[in-house]
C-alpha cells in the first residue's frame, strides 16, 4: 500500500469518527504526494462540506 493510501485509510477512520479536522489534515497529506487521487478528493470536499454545515449551526 503505498504512503497516499494509507493517509486515506487513517483518513477514512478518523472522517467515521466524525474527527473532520484531522480526516482533512491526513488527506491534504495524501494530496500533497498526489494531488489527483480522486478518493482524497471526493472525501475531503464532503468533509470540509460537513464541517462548514456544521460551523454554520454552531456546534462545532
Amino acid at each position: 500500500m503505498s504512503r497516499v493510501q494509507k493517509y486515506h485509510e487513517a483518513a477514512l477512520v478518523a472522517y467515521r469518527k466524525q474527527d473532520l479536522d484531522n480526516a482533512i489534515a491526513l488527506w491534504n497529506k495524501a494530496l500533497a504526494i498526489d494531488p489527483n487521487y480522486e478518493p482524497a478528493l471526493g472525501y475531503r470536499a464532503r468533509a470540509q462540506e460537513l464541517q462548514r454545515r456544521l460551523n454554520q449551526m454552531g456546534t462545532h
